[in-house]
């Protein structure tokens, strides 16, 4: 297992670096299911199996379906090197991405169940600390995605989680301004919709966001901001008001492309053409955003490299429960993996049968 483990972990390496090739095998939909079916223990005379619960905000957005696929990509391989079903991931998801109570509800029964590790994408930073802590004392690994956990938080109650891993929103956030100054020219006058005001994840790329803005020219003008929760139905009916409002706009900066493309939907209903009357700059790429870069409604998408995040929360939930310590290229500190995203500009890349290419047909691994 150990020589296996090293593999994946070279191949995260390269994955994250966008520079390998996708899978060629599809990838199997992780088992899913409520607390309740879990059920008891492996029996002593069989073969151990290692149980994994990913505990994500909605997996109808594609961010977190992406997570979860490149987790079962890594038990797959794990699971054909045993030669038996060594590891089962089990996915629950909350019906919206602030449903903390819920978010808190599931883990909390789940704790009472047969869990070697848990993986969660917490919809908030605050209010987890006491499940960490509860993880800690009875020795399951955590290992957290998208949105950090509040330090102060879980200090507070002498909890730590294993390791966070993910993009440097910080950066994503001055790549968001930094790549649409450069596209436009320095001259723009643009709306930002941001996510979920709660979440580190938005809070971080604000003040990446704003730090670019700072060094940038008087000449890129910001009419308006509205955080739109992440949600593409959110941004539909906040940018059908902002419309109205500043019709003088050029552009919409979008945190995340479940909302571009609910901007991309205001302009179709108001009569406007996304990509010639107004731009519209994402990030994620996931969802619609890459076909609608293709299709010139989109400038680009900044990826967070999701399926990569998900394999490389996998291998490091498996090394946690083997007794290894946290280890990976991008390692910032004992409790941080983190990398940065990728951009993706119309006129870079195709689309063919749901994967993408470069301008030399060499396949793009997200």
């Amino acid at each position: 297992m150990k020589r296996f483990i090293c593999l994946i972990l070279g191949f995260v390496l390269l994955a994250s670096m966008a520079a390998c090739a996708a899978p060629e095998a599809p990838v199997e939909p992780a088992t899913s299911g409520t607390p309740a079916d879990l059920g008891a223990t492996t029996d002593p005379g069989e073969r151990e199996t290692i149980r994994i619960a990913y505990v994500a905000k909605p997996l109808s957005n594609p961010l977190f379906r992406l997570l979860g696929d490149g987790m079962q990509y890594v038990v797959d391989q794990i699971n054909e090197e045993a030669g038996y079903e060594r590891i089962v991931l089990l996915e629950f998801d909350t019906a919206q991405a602030d449903a903390t109570i819920e978010m808190l509800e599931i883990v909390d029964t789940l704790l009472t169940q047969d869990i070697d590790a848990f993986i969660i994408t917490p919809t908030s930073s605050f209010g987890f600390a006491d499940f960490v802590r509860t993880s800690n004392e009875r020795g399951i690994p955590v290992i957290v995605l998208d949105t950090d956990i509040d330090f102060d938080e879980m200090a507070s109650v002498g909890a730590m989680y294993d390791v966070f891993i993910g993009t440097d929103n910080f950066a994503m956030g001055e790549a968001i301004f930094n790549a649409a100054m450069e596209d436009s020219g320095g001259e723009l006058r643009y709306i930002l919709l941001g996510g979920f005001e709660g979440a580190s994840t938005h809070m971080d790329m604000m003040v990446g966001f704003e730090r670019a803005k700072a060094q940038g020219p008087d000449t890129m003008v910001q009419l308006a901001y509205q955080a739109a929760n992440w949600d593409r139905n959110m941004a539909f009916e906040i940018a059908s008001a902002l419309l109205t409002a500043h019709p003088d706009v050029e552009a919409f900066l979008c945190f995340n492309d479940q909302m571009a493309s609910g901007v991309i939907q205001a302009l179709e209903v108001a009569g406007l053409t996304a990509g010639v009357d107004v731009l519209i700059y994402g990030s994620t790429f996931v969802g619609d955003g890459p076909q609608n870069i293709v299709d010139g409604r989109q400038e680009f998408s900044i990826s967070r490299l999701p399926f990569t995040s998900g394999m490389i929360a996998m291998e490091q939930a498996m090394r946690r429960i083997e007794g290894l310590p946290i280890e990976h290229h991008y390692l910032v500190d004992d409790h941080l993996i983190q990398f940065p995203g990728r951009v993706f500009r119309r006129g870079e890349f195709t689309i063919q049968d749901g994967r993408f290419f470069d301008l030399d047909g060499n396949e793009i691994y997200t």
